[in-house]
């Protein structure tokens, strides 16, 4: 479950990056920038994270990154 929960039912905003988000930090990433350089593009454009703030750290763009790697991962695993 995402954010706060209170019995079982979560409260807040659920964090989630916009497909096109996810695959632009993808591709930056496999074209060699760091997450720093990618946190500091995606705040200087306006970008918000997926939890609506409007600046960046490399540890935000880790878990995206991250993500998609697991993404990818499972889905080219034979276990489900």
């Amino acid at each position: 479950m995402t954010g706060r929960e209170v019995g079982r039912r979560p409260i807040g905003r659920p964090r989630v990056a916009s497909d096109e988000l996810v695959d632009l930090i993808d591709r930056m990433n496999n074209a060699g920038q760091s997450f720093e350089t990618i946190a500091q593009w995606l705040t200087k454009a306006g970008v918000p994270t997926p939890g609506g703030r409007p600046r960046w750290h490399s540890k935000c763009v880790w878990n995206v990154v991250n993500t998609v790697s697991a993404k990818k991962y499972l889905a080219n695993s034979r276990c489900s």
